[in-house]
C-alpha cells in the first residue's frame, strides 16, 4: 500500500542561459538623402521691368552635383524637384489708386513658364513699400535651366527692404 504524497520541494536554482538565437532579417532600406539641390538668391535692388528674368547672383549652398548657378539662372539635371521661390518688390501702380501695386513672380523652365507657378500680392497703399510673394511647387525636368521672373508690373524696391535677399529660389531633388 502506498502512503499519502509528501509536500512539494523547494524550487531549484536557475539554469545557465541558453545559446543566442540566429540574427533576424535585415530591415528595409531607409529613404535616400536628396540627390541634388541648392539655394540661390539676389540682393540687388535694381528696378525690374515687367516679365523679365530676375538674375540670381549668389549661391547660398548646394549639395550633390549638377545643380549650379549659371548666368543668373539655375542649371538642373534630370529629375523631380521641390522648388520654393520668393520675390519682394515695390510694384509701380497707377500712382492714383490703392490696390494697383501688384507684386508677382513666376518660374520659367527651359524657356517655358512653369504652369501653376505664377503668384501675386497686392499692396494696399501707394507708399514706397515692398510687397512679398512666395510659393512652393513640384517640377519635373529632363534637365534644363530654371529662372525666376518678375510678373506683369514694373517694380522698384522701397525703403523697407534695402538689405538681404529680394529674390530667392531653393531647389531640392526628390527623384532622379
Amino acid at each position: 500500500m502506498q502512503g499519502p504524497a509528501g509536500p512539494q520541494g523547494a524550487v531549484g536554482p536557475q539554469g545557465a542561459a541558453g545559446p543566442q538565437g540566429a540574427a533576424g532579417p535585415q530591415g528595409s532600406q531607409g529613404a535616400a538623402a536628396p540627390a541634388n539641390g541648392g539655394y540661390f538668391y539676389t540682393s540687388s535692388t535694381a528696378a525690374q521691368n515687367a516679365n523679365t528674368v530676375i538674375p540670381l547672383t549668389t549661391t547660398g549652398a548646394t549639395y550633390g552635383t549638377g545643380v549650379v548657378l549659371n548666368g543668373g539662372a539655375i542649371t538642373l539635371p534630370a529629375g523631380t524637384y521641390v522648388v520654393t521661390y520668393s520675390w519682394s518688390a515695390d510694384a509701380v501702380g497707377d500712382l492714383l489708386n490703392a490696390y494697383t501695386e501688384i507684386v508677382s513672380a513666376y518660374l520659367v523652365l527651359g524657356g517655358t513658364e512653369v504652369p501653376g507657378s505664377r503668384i501675386r500680392s497686392t499692396t494696399s497703399t501707394l507708399s514706397n513699400q515692398d510687397g512679398y510673394v512666395s510659393n512652393t511647387i513640384t517640377i519635373s525636368t529632363t534637365g534644363g535651366t530654371l529662372q525666376l521672373f518678375n510678373g506683369n508690373r514694373n517694380v522698384t524696391h522701397g525703403t523697407t527692404n534695402l538689405t538681404g535677399f529680394v529674390g530667392a529660389v531653393n531647389v531640392q531633388q526628390v527623384t532622379r
